[in-house]
């Protein structure tokens, strides 16, 4: 379940930077995958230069691919 608070904030992105039709609970569960993935990334090791590139790749890829 997609904590209210994390929709919200993705729907206020919506009508300013965000896709018309990306879905809200789906952006909002690849946020969540996101910030998961990125604290595995920091134990095993990786630069933050890694995880940032990472990111911005995983999103722009995802933003998109709408």
């Amino acid at each position: 379940r997609i904590p209210q608070q994390l929709r919200v904030g993705v729907a206020m992105g919506q009508d300013q930077i965000l896709h018309h039709k990306l879905d809200i609970d789906d952006a909002a569960r690849v946020i969540v995958a996101l910030a998961h993935m990125t604290v595995q990334m920091k134990f095993s090791g990786a630069t933050r230069e890694q995880v940032d590139h990472t990111l911005r790749s995983l999103m722009q890829g995802y933003l998109q691919t709408v």
